[in-house]
């Protein structure tokens, strides 16, 4: 007779650690205004799964008003008191007690970027899985499946993005709202390849061909990967002052 293997009790601890380490990270980030966070967080997720479950909106739409309005709306406040404890003590004394001061500040902001992707990936399966009338149909379906794959590719280079800029001016500037200003200016800015539609083909109508590849699907590919290039030099710059955390607070 096969042993039956039993869940080992020794992970609970970690998932306790991570439960706790985003709690004390949403604490600090956001103080007591975490609950409205939160709520309008519920808000908007819970309309976009009326809006595809019930009035039957394509997934390319769910994305626009409930996963990068959210997004702008929400990460961006949030994430600008990345520093707001350590300049309000004007000391780095927290920070330099770790091993890595990069380590520590990418920890505070890893649970908003996470229940931020973790809700965003929920319900744009939840809405792909509605319109194809359930997995089996879906997956039988390739033009609503590649949509739904680009929505959450999108998705993740959104949130880094997002990440990265706040995280870049929050670094440089002395107030949080200060890196707020900052932070939608650079949207402002990147909106044209931020505001790019997961849908590469038209709904009605032939769509145009460069080198067998529709026209489309080029332009997303080059606006995520624009966006993709972009986070990855905000957060190198970024990065050479949280290696050197003297130049922070000044």
């Amino acid at each position: 007779m096969r042993d039956i293997q039993l869940p080992s009790l020794e992970r609970w601890p970690r998932l306790f650690v991570v439960q706790k380490r985003s709690q004390y990270a949403f604490s600090q980030l956001l103080e007591r205004r975490w609950w409205l966070f939160l709520g309008l967080n519920l808000l908007f997720v819970f309309n976009g799964y009326l809006e595809g479950a019930v009035e039957g909106s394509r997934v390319e739409a769910i994305y626009f008003r409930s996963v990068l309005m959210p997004s702008l709306l929400l990460a961006i406040p949030a994430l600008s008191g990345l520093l707001a404890l350590e300049r309000r003590a004007g000391s780095l004394d927290l920070a330099l007690s770790v091993p890595s001061t990069e380590r520590y500040f990418l920890r505070r902001a890893a649970p908003v970027l996470g229940v931020l992707a973790a809700q965003s990936v929920l319900l744009l399966t939840a809405v792909w899985l509605e319109n194809a009338g359930g997995l089996g149909d879906a997956l039988g379906k390739p033009g609503l499946a590649a949509i739904y794959a680009r929505a959450v590719v999108q998705t993740c280079t959104l949130l880094a993005f997002l990440g990265t800029v706040a995280l870049f001016w929050s670094v440089r500037l002395r107030s949080s709202g200060a890196v707020t200003v900052a932070s939608a200016l650079t949207i402002v800015v990147f909106w044209r390849w931020l505001s790019t539609s997961p849908r590469t083909t038209p709904i009605t109508g032939t769509p145009e061909w460069v080198f067998g590849v529709p026209i489309g699907t080029i332009h997303w590919v080059l606006s995520n990967l624009w966006i993709a290039v972009a986070a990855a030099i905000f957060y190198l710059y970024a990065r050479e002052r949280l290696v050197r955390p003297e130049t922070m607070l000044h």
